[in-house]
């Protein structure tokens, strides 16, 4: 497995390489067993590659392409258009400026994080887990554990769970408390339905969990308990991504970039859907790790290529006070962002054994020859 190569914004128009594997940005869970991810490495190293490579093509498209009156200019400002419903306008400053800017500033945060590039590289703060069964159930009346495993005693007696403060309003709505330390390192509590937790993921065998809307990762806060000089522990969160197994082998998405690139589907008029990489599952919850509440989230996020692109781009009869907050949720939607990025990918991206311009129209791709003196179409 190569080491991934980041292209690091130094600063506008400078590129710095540098490499990262998985264990640089998260502590990521051994074994094979009760979300051990030691079978996939491989395939998760693969992944922050692609998306480190994926954005800071991005990043770099909007930074030096997107004033530029050139075919390549118009397709990065026809894929903000789409996704985000960004004004197709040059700026004679040649800056990004506004919301282009501001898009592009998620984009190189979550850019920069996983490539190293940031002081928020403490691996110590994001767990990373593969499947959902290293969680277990605790009861309210459960003596509570500390960030050690231990069991945590206030003025000589064990403190229940339901007495540490926080534990409330951590478990409203029905939520109970899914304990990590038994079956991992970590111990914290994490807090969703007994429907969800260490049933999240389910077993891949399971035919009623195997469908395309399978659960494939989440992003959560994982609780650990630590002291205080009161002596009463205080939650202290901590960022968790689990991926689901399915997701290294589910058929609704390609191996990589490079295999959809070469593949014989890949061909015009083939949509943006179809050529997602499996990493675009990883790139989703890296965007909900780094940015949080900033972006939508659970309910509030809208999956599917032409919902997504619907959803910036709202219909004419849409009314216009409705038609603005859909906009403006599309802009803060973590699938958009990874739709463009692969979009954006595909089209500068010149390890890739043709490059592919979805940016026209996200619904049906054409083979993108910058040289070619046809606007509308690259020689296939």
């Amino acid at each position: 497995m190569r080491p991934s190569i980041a292209l690091v914004m130094a600063s506008a128009f400078l590129i710095t390489l540098v490499s990262a594997k998985i264990k640089d940005v998260f502590t990521v869970q051994s074994g094979a067993n009760h979300g051990g991810c030691d079978n996939y490495m491989s395939d998760l190293d693969l992944w922050l590659d692609e998306a480190i490579q994926s954005l800071g093509n991005t990043v770099k498209a909007l930074e030096t392409s997107y004033n530029e009156d050139s075919k390549l200019g118009r397709r990065v400002r026809k894929s903000m258009f789409w996704f985000f419903q960004v004004p197709q306008q040059i700026d004679a400053s040649g800056k990004l400026k506004g919301t282009a800017n501001a898009l592009a500033g998620r984009m190189r945060e979550v850019f920069q994080w996983l490539s190293g590039d940031t002081k928020k590289v403490k691996p110590e703060n994001y767990y990373l887990f593969c499947g959902s069964d290293f969680l277990v159930q605790k009861n309210p009346q459960d003596v509570a554990k500390d960030y050690k495993g231990e069991d945590v005693i206030v003025k000589g007696e064990p403190l229940p769970m339901e007495n540490v403060p926080g534990y409330k309003a951590a478990s409203k709505n029905g939520d109970v408390a899914w304990w990590s330390g038994d079956r991992s390192d970590i111990n914290g509590y994490w807090f969703e339905a007994p429907t969800s937790g260490a049933n999240y993921c389910r077993s891949p065998n399971d035919p009623k969990f195997d469908g395309e809307d399978s659960n494939l990762a989440f992003t959560g806060i994982i609780k650990l308990l630590t002291p205080t000089k009161s002596g009463t522990p205080q939650l202290r969160n901590k960022q968790l991504i689990i991926i689901c197994p399915r997701a290294f082998k589910t058929a609704k998405f390609r191996n990589s970039f490079k295999d959809a690139a070469a593949d014989p589907e890949m061909k015009p008029g083939q949509n943006l859907e179809w050529a997602l990489p499996r990493s675009a599952t990883f790139t989703h919850e890296a965007f909900h790790i780094f940015h949080g509440t900033l972006l939508n989230e659970g309910w509030q996020e809208t999956y599917g290529l032409a919902k997504c692109v619907n959803l910036a781009n709202p219909s004419s009869e849409t009314d216009p006070k409705e038609a603005k907050l859909l906009v403006a949720s599309a802009r803060k939607n973590p699938e958009n962002f990874v739709y463009l990025s692969s979009a954006l990918h595909y089209l500068t991206d010149t390890g890739l054994a043709k490059r592919w311009d979805f940016c026209e129209d996200p619904g049906s791709v054409r083979v993108f020859d910058p040289n070619s003196e046809d606007e509308e179409m690259g020689d296939a």
